[in-house]
This record gives C-alpha cells, structure tokens and sequence, in this order.
C-alpha cells in the first residue's frame, strides 16, 4: 500500500477473512478465463463500484497492484482497495501456495496490515485493507537519516511482525522500505505479507533486487532466512544510509565477498547483528523473524538504559581478512590459472551434499491398513536407502525441526505436505512418499519421489506381496528402484536384502520405532520400556540394544546392564547402515572406557554427520565431559546450533566446551548472549555456571534472582534454581543459607539427577553432621548407586580401614566405571595398595594422569620432594578437571607436610575457589573444611596468629551445628583456644602471610 493511506486501527481475527476464502479464490483465478488486456487500467477511477465498494481517489501503487481508497457502503467506513495484478497462474494452483495464501491472509498483528475481505471482479482480483495514514519508510528515508533510537525502534518493529508471520508458516519474500508504513501515531505496519507470492509474482518477478538474497537470486529453496536478509539490507541503509551491495545483477550478492562491516559507536552490537543477517550461507543468519526480534528488543533496551547525544557516527568498512583473501585469491588465480580454477572449492549443486553425495528425505508411510507395525515402514525404508555410499537420508528428527520452523506446529508424523516444506528446507534432491494398503493377505505399497524445490514429480513405483513377511522384500525392491533413479549404476553393488540387516520383525522395528519418539520427546524412561518391547519381539535387535544401553545409562542403571547391551549391539553392528554402524561402535568403546577408540570414532562422527543435532549433542557430551575433547563438543554443539540457532542442550553444551577449554571470558559472552536473546531456566543455570566457575559468587546470585523473574516458570523450573542458589550458597560458606534453600525445594527434581540427590548428603557432611549424612543416604528413594559412592566418598574423611576398603568394593561391585574416581578417592584417603590395583584396572588406564597422581601420593611418605614436583605437574597439566582438584589439595597437604605453609596456603586456598564440579569430587566435603585447618596451622607456624584465628572461626562458623562428637570439631576448638591464648599474651601481631592472590600476581 503506498500514498497516505490513514488508519482504521487494528482488527481481530472475526474481522479478518473467513478461513478458506482466499485459497478458493485463488483456485477460482486459475481456473477461470482471462481477464481482458489491460485488466484493471481502465475500470480504476474516481465513483467506480466493485461490489460494496466505491473507489473515492488513487493513493499509489503497491508491489502488486494499484491501491485507491474506498468508501465501504455497508459499514460507512474508508478503507484501501487494492486492485491485484495476478502473475504466472499457474503457480495459483500449487497447493503449498494455497496453504501459505490461506495463513497470510489470516495473519493479525498490530505491526502487520489487516486484510478485511477480499473479491473478484471482471477486470480481476482485489483486495480489501486497512486504511492507514502516514507515509512508506522509503518515502521517509527521502526525507533524510533517522536516528539511531528511531531506527532501532522501526526494525524492532518491523521484527515482531515478521516474527508473528513466520510463526504462522508465512514467508514475505519482498521486504523492502517501500512495503513498510510509518504512520502518524508512530504504529509501523509491514505491507502485502505474503500475498505477492499467493498472486503468482513469484521470485525476481515479486522480489526487489536491491534487498533479494543470495537464493532468491539463484532460485533456491526460501524460508524465513530470506527474510531475514532483506531486514538486514534494510537496517544496513537505515543505519548508513547506504547499501551494503552494489546494485550489479545480483552478482555482488551470490559472491563470496561479505558486505562492509558497520561500526556503530554507541551501539556496536548493532552492526555485528547486521553482519549475522546479511550472511550469504542462510544457515548463518539468525534463523527467522523471532531472532532477530529478541536481538532488537535487547539493544533497544540497551538505548534505553544510555543516554545519548544527538547524531550517531556510523562507519562502514571492509573486513581486512575479506580484502587479504580476494588479494591471495587474484594471485592464485593469475599464477596458476586453470589449476587453481579446477581445485577452487564450488557451491554443491541443489539436493546435493557437502560431501557430494545425493540427500533425500523419507516421509512418514501413510499406513492404510490399521496394522499398527506398519506405521515404521518408513523407517526400514531409510535404512535400505543408507546402505547406499552415494546418498545421505535426512535424519528423521531434522525433518521434525524443519517442519516445525515452517509453521506445522504439534507434528505427530511427517505426511507430505509438512515433508514438502522441510524436504524444501533441507535441500534435498527428493522427498520419497510412501503408503501400504491390504486386499486380503495380499500388501501394496506405493512409492512416489517428488521434487519439493520445483514442485515436481520425479519417478513413481509400486508392488504388492502375498504375505506381510515379505514386505521386507517390497521395501528393498522400492529402495533399488529410488537407487536406480538416482544413482544410475549403483544398485548391483548394494548388499542384499538390506533390510534384514536391521531387524527380521516389523514388530520389534515398529516398537524400536516408538522408541526413537519417545526419546526425542524427552521421556526416557518410556522409550527404554519401548526398546525391551522391541527386544522381546528380535533379541538380536542391534540398534534396539544400542538405544537401550544409552537410556539405562541416564537412567541410572548398573554397568552390568548397560555394558550386556552394548556387547549385544556391537555383535550386529557389521550389518547396519554406516551412520549406526559407527555409533554403535563408538558407544560401545566409551561403555568400556577404550577411550582413545572411543575418542576417533565419536569425533569421526562429528566431522562427517552433522544433520542431526540430537545426536551431535549426545556425542559432543561424551566428548566433552567424559574425554575431556573440549574443541570437539564445542564443534559438535556449534554444528548443532546451524541446525537449531534455539536448541538449548546444544547451547548448553557450547558454554560448558567453552569452560572446560579454559576460555572463561568466551563462555562468559556465550551465556550471557544465550540468555539476552532467550531467557530460560537453562540460560539462567548455564551463566551461573560459568560465573561460579569464575569465582564470581555475587554475580551468580544476582543472576539466579533474574532467572527466577522470568514468565512462566515450573514447579520443577523453580525447584532447580533453588538447587542452583544453594551450591553457590555452599561455595560461600553459607552453610546456613545452603540448607534453606534445600529445605524449601518442596517439588522434588528427578532421582537420577545427581547433583538434587547428592547435596543433601554432602552439606550435612560440610555441616560437620556425618551421622545425618548417612540417614540421607538410606532414605526411601535414595538412588542405590550414586548412594554407594556418595558413602564411600565421605568414608574417605576417616582415612584407610575396612569400611572404606568395603565401600570401594561395593561402588566398583555396582559401576565398574566408576574406578577413576574410585582410585582418586582412596589413593587421597591414604589407601595407597588399594588405590595402586583400582587404577591399573583398564577403566582407570584409560587416562594416564590417574596412575601418576595415585603413584604420587604414594610416594609422599618416602619422596615428598619428588611427591610434589609431580603433584604440582599434575595438577597444571592433567586433562580430568577432578584430577587437578585432587592434586592441588594433595599438594597443598604434602606443602604443609614439608613445612612449606606459604605453598600449603596458596595451593589450599585454590583448591577452595575451584568450583566446577561436571566431574565434581564428593570428597570436597571433607576435604575442603580440613583444607581450612591446615591453612590456619600454615598461619599459625608462619607467626600470623591474627589470620589464623580469623580462619579457625570462619571453620568453626560453618560447624555450629555440628554433631557434639564430630572429631574435627574438637581439634578445631582446641586450635582456636591456643590462638586465643597466644593473641593475650602478645599484643602485636607476627607479620601476615602473603596472599595467594597476591603471591600468584607477582609470580
């Protein structure tokens, strides 16, 4: 809508166009006759009547259509009338435009113009609009620059409202300055959503060639990225008043080069947004309208909190890594020429691979039988298919998130109207459709390969069996024929039948099947219930003992169980596809702690799957936490987010790669984008996370209280935030504080999450309350594994003994795997025989620092000089962050035993300020209060009688509601009573002990 089109205010969704009324419409444009030459030309004109409608006089032209405003006869109000040139009808009758015209038109937003009604007259189609007041933001940027809150105000705007439209499935694909209304009361409104397209002014026909994407200039898929782009085009001229591509044909855009970086100095988060949206790859924009909405709302907040001055200086530059490599690149070019052309890396052709092979998407089977096993036909389908070196089969849950993104919201399959959308989206070369139906004993399926990029078809096939046993057969004979089709002189070299190679039993596949749902879903426990069904029916069932292993896993369950699945998959992992050939492989290495086997194949996974981000977050867990590979799990979680930009496990897992790297400030940004741009409970954990692990206790605090402000929270949402507060309450030495906080988690966070079971536990340790300790322990409900190591951990405090060798038996009894931690604990303990034989075990081998931490503290007894050089090399170099604990508090223990107490304070005191606990040392509970003590007997030897009695009653603070009889206590007391006494008989106090902060700054 152009000219001074005045508004009538907002209306709701009764007022808008009655659902099916513009896709009926449009099929009636399509089928209809021609409207006469010159169509609208003629008929337009001051007193003209189309309906109830008389036209009063032009306002302009819009990018579709003329638009004049009208006089609504009925209703008595004014209203814009926009006569609709429509483009190739064809394109009219194309269902998905059907089904995206229908949402468009239903679209209600205060930042988008509400559609009243729409007709058809003899001349053509029309429309019938919102009348608004004011002028177009291209009329406006005539007018000279705005100002940087003016700008940040309009696209924030101009953002919810495409926000709103993708949401609905709704893509623009023409948004320009000239189709964004500023009226008089400051309202912004984004003009024609969608509806270009639906009239068949499709691509560079509808789209304006200064704000098109790359995709839109090469006729690839769109989606809401392509938005996404033309905002950032709009932004960067708002912003610089320029453009950030030359208007050149589009060759500017689909090149390599990026366009100019904007530097805007009061805001310069701005222009690093900007850059994100101009991206030539859309999988590096910010993945749609909601994205860029958040980033927005957050820097208008920003302004808001900042004064300004009058004008903004903003500058634009070219990235001087961009400029070195067009230099390199023309010298190459000049020196080699035809070589280096033939080597030049080049954009994949459509629906194929960055590893050149073809991608194809398999739809739900449409299953017409009501035989419930015949609902994962599909599956098998891509099973057969994946044998194939030359394909790559979208995973299944992708298809889920693509769908998702394009507006099919609570998906219980994928049919083939939302396979279409995400087959789009992906980039595939076909989208495979499959049905089964039943006449008798007799099956047909029928397979149709389509084309979702042009909407066509590619190849049809179909077959029937005489028995539901040799669907197998029909399935693979579909499969050669996909082959066949798509790989020409492929399918001879394909094993046969492969199918079977899964499982013989549709009934064992269709419950591995459910399975697989479930556990994307979230509910564990239910899947795992789904695979031992699947396993009743095929007991040989790879992928189903696989699965399992992994669900008992998080479930807590014995290794005993956990490894007999995993031995069972890997007997049949040679059959499967190469994708669940190498999972499987690489979780039975880390199942029995192989873990250099264990390590290749997960990041093997990592560098040459990267469609599925569940998985991809599974693996970069395990290589991450359990391998201590942080540059792997933060690959694997940055390929997950290119996936899903809102994937929270995904951006869970970036932070703590982050961490665990030893880039604090990197993590540090990272949490606090994550929860600028979505405010989450997961946000708030993973930046208290990072903060405590920093040392920065007040500022974790603060951002618990923030998190606990957010909208919407759960019972469970809450519960663990409390959890949160009382660790960091804990690090503080609030015991006090730490216990409240338990108290008052009245909804109880699931069982197997260690860190709600165990707390309890080891604050009544910290407390100095051992014997409440253990009735925690043998409460109902107390998870049995994690109970047995939290007591022997805590039986540590008592030094070597029976109990404790007996504990250690009972852990190793339950969770083999445990035998790092195990030899860790007792070597600290001082049983230093028992410690020797548990860390040569092959789980404990697996990491060397193990042994050579066990084998120094064996020798602090006969070596304790060279006890210490080896402790403190490990402690700076081992790659386990639960070993550099344990040795840092050994060194500090063997320091004081050397009689070196300003190293037994400084190592002491770090072993008290390091917070991360992903591999966290229950043993902190007892060691941390005997680290105290130790460091007020260093202060005490040093002469520091003053610091000695301050750190003695900071002990005895913590332990005032000790059990009477806790040991330690007593020697607490009685230390602080030798200091009381020697305090009166002096009155100026020995010169103090450095700091170790200030001992580690001048080193």
């Amino acid at each position: 809508m152009g000219g001074n089109e005045s508004q009538g205010g907002s209306t709701g969704p009764a007022e808008g166009v009655p659902l099916g009324a513009l896709s009926a419409l449009l099929r009636e444009i399509a089928a209809g006759p021609t409207p006469p030459a010159g169509g609208w030309a003629s008929a337009l004109r001051p007193g003209a009547v189309f309906g109830k409608f008389e036209l009063v006089r032009q306002l302009g032209r819009g990018g579709f259509g003329e638009v004049w405003e009208a006089r609504d006869r009925e209703l008595g109000r004014s209203v814009a009338f926009k006569a609709v040139r429509a483009g190739a009808r064809a394109g009219l009758r194309e269902e998905r435009l059907l089904r995206e015209a229908e949402a468009a038109a239903r679209l209600g937003h205060p930042n988008l113009v509400t559609l009243f009604e729409l007709g058809k007259s003899d001349h053509g189609p029309y429309l019938i609009l919102e009348l608004l007041q004011g002028q177009t933001l291209e009329e406006r940027l005539s007018q000279g620059r705005l100002s940087l809150r003016e700008v940040v105000r309009i696209a924030a705007e101009i953002s919810k409202g495409v926000a709103h439209a993708h949401s609905q499935g709704v893509v623009h694909r023409d948004l320009k300055p000239g189709n964004v209304f500023l009226c008089e009361d400051g309202q912004v409104k984004v003009l024609d959503f969608g509806l270009a397209h639906a009239f068949g002014q499709r691509r560079q026909e509808g789209g304006t060639p200064a704000y098109m994407a790359p995709e839109q200039w090469e006729g690839a898929p769109e989606d809401e990225r392509t938005d996404v782009f033309a905002l950032g085009v709009m932004l960067y001229r708002l912003l610089s008043g320029e453009m950030p591509f030359p208007e050149d044909g589009g060759r500017s855009v689909q090149g390599p080069r990026k366009a100019p970086l904007l530097e805007v100095g009061e805001l310069p988060a701005i222009g690093e947004l900007v850059a994100r949206m101009l991206a030539k790859r859309p999988a590096e924009r910010p993945r749609d309208g909601a994205e860029v909405a958040a980033s927005l709302r957050a820097l208008h907040d920003e302004l808001e909190r900042t004064p300004t001055g009058g004008t903004t200086r903003v500058r634009t530059r070219r990235s001087l890594l961009g400029r070195s490599r067009v230099i390199v690149a023309a010298a190459l070019l000049a020196v080699a020429g035809p070589v280096v052309w033939r080597l030049w890396p080049r954009a994949p052709a459509p629906g194929v691979g960055s590893d050149a092979r073809i991608v194809v998407a398999v739809a739900d089977t449409a299953n017409e039988t009501g035989e419930r096993e015949l609902d994962a036909l599909s599956g098998l389908l891509v099973a057969a298919l994946e044998q194939s070196p030359g394909l790559s089969v979208v995973p299944r849950g992708r298809l889920f998130d693509l769908a998702r993104q394009a507006g099919h919201r609570d998906l219980g399959r994928i049919d083939e109207i939302a396979g279409r959308e995400a087959g789009r989206r992906a980039g595939v070369r076909a989208l495979l459709v499959t049905s089964v139906h039943r006449l008798g004993s007799t099956y047909a399926m029928q397979l149709r390969a389509l084309d979702p990029a042009n909407d066509r078809d590619l190849f049809s096939d179909k077959g029937s069996v005489p028995s539901k046993e040799a669907i197998y057969d029909l399935v693979d004979r579909l499969a050669d024929r996909t082959r066949a089709e798509l790989l020409p002189g492929e399918v001879r070299a394909r094993p046969a039948p492969s199918t079977r190679a899964v499982t013989s039993s549709l009934e064992a596949y269709e419950q591995y099947f459910r399975g697989r749902e479930l556990a994307e879903k979230g509910d564990v426990e239910a899947a795992a219930a789904a695979y031992r069904r699947s396993l009743e029916k095929d007991p040989r069932f790879a992928l189903a003992h696989r699965d399992l292993s992994i669900a008992v896993k998080a479930l807590g369950a014995t290794d005993v169980e956990r490894r007999k699945h995993a031995e069972a998959a890997l007997a049949g992992a040679d059959t499967l596809p190469e994708r669940e050939r190498l999972l499987t492989q690489a979780w039975h290495a880390q199942t029995f702690w192989r873990f250099e086997e264990s390590r290749r194949l997960h990041r093997t996974y990592v560098d040459r799957f990267g469609d599925d981000k569940r998985t991809l977050v599974r693996v970069g867990g395990i290589l991450c936490y359990l391998q201590w590979d942080a540059e792997y799990g933060q690959k694997a979680a940055e390929k997950a987010l290119l996936l899903d930009p809102l994937h929270a496990p995904a951006r869970e897992l970036l932070v703590d790669a982050l961490v665990e790297a030893e880039r604090p400030d990197e993590a540090l940004a990272e949490a606090r984008r994550w929860m600028r741009e979505l405010p989450s409970p997961q946000a708030t954990a993973a930046l208290v996370y990072v903060l405590r692990s920093r040392g920065d206790l007040d500022a974790a605090l603060r951002a618990i209280a923030a998190g606990e402000g957010l909208p919407g929270l759960s019972a469970v949402d809450r519960a663990r935030l409390r959890q949160q507060r009382a660790y960091v309450h804990l690090y503080r030495d609030d015991l006090e504080a730490a216990r409240r906080e338990v108290e008052a988690r009245v909804v109880p966070v699931a069982a197997h999450e260690w860190g709600a079971f165990s707390f309890p536990a080891e604050l009544a340790y910290y407390r100095g309350r051992p014997r409440e300790a253990e009735r925690l322990l043998e409460a109902p409900g107390a998870f049995e594994q994690w109970a047995l190591y939290v007591r022997f951990e805590l039986l540590a405090a008592g030094g070597p003994g029976l109990a404790l060798r007996a504990a250690a038996r009972a852990v190793r009894q339950h969770a083999e795997t445990a035998d790092m931690l195990v030899a860790v604990v007792l070597a600290l303990a001082g049983e230093h025989e028992l410690a020797a034989e548990v860390a040569s075990s092959p789980n404990a081998a697996a990491d060397p620092s193990i042994r050579r931490l066990v084998e120094a503290l064996r020798r602090r007894g006969s070596d304790l000089a060279a006890a210490r050089g080896e402790l403190d090399e490990i402690r700076r170099t081992a790659r386990p962050y639960f070993v550099r604990q344990a040795a840092t508090y050994a060194l500090g223990e063997a320091c004081y035993a050397a009689g070196d107490d300003r190293c037994a304070i400084e190592m002491l005191r770090a072993f008290g300020g390091m917070y991360r606990h992903h591999w966290r040392l229950v043993s902190r509970a007892w060691a941390y209060p005997r680290s105290l003590l130790l460091v007020a007997r260093s202060q005490e030897r040093l002469g520091d009688a003053t610091g000695a009695l301050a750190t003695v009653e900071h002990l005895l603070g913590m332990w005032r509601h000790a059990e009477p009889d806790f040991a330690p206590l007593a020697e607490a007391r009685s230390l602080r009573a030798r200091l009381a006494a020697a305090g009166k008989r002096t009155s100026r106090p020995a010169p103090a002990a450095r700091s170790p902060t200030s001992e580690a700054s001048r080193e």
